[in-house]
């Protein structure tokens, strides 16, 4: 039987200062499978633009599945 390693890494790169906050605008994840099977993943998100202080619902919260 083969073990399994899986790996899941998040990078955050060039910080900009937005609404008294330094946030990542690049967001970068990289998921890898290894074992009997090999699978190796990455996704990279540039963030354009940051919205604060925004209305929510509460059911947008409502996780009951109905």
């Amino acid at each position: 039987m083969t073990e399994t390693r899986y790996d899941l890494v998040e990078e955050f790169f060039d910080f900009k200062g937005e609404n008294g906050l330094t946030l990542p605008i690049t967001y970068k994840i990289g998921f890898s499978q290894q074992g009997t099977v090999t699978q190796i993943s990455e996704w990279l998100m540039r963030l354009v633009q940051f919205n604060f202080n925004q209305p929510m619902d509460a059911k947008d919260f409502d996780v009951s599945g109905e």
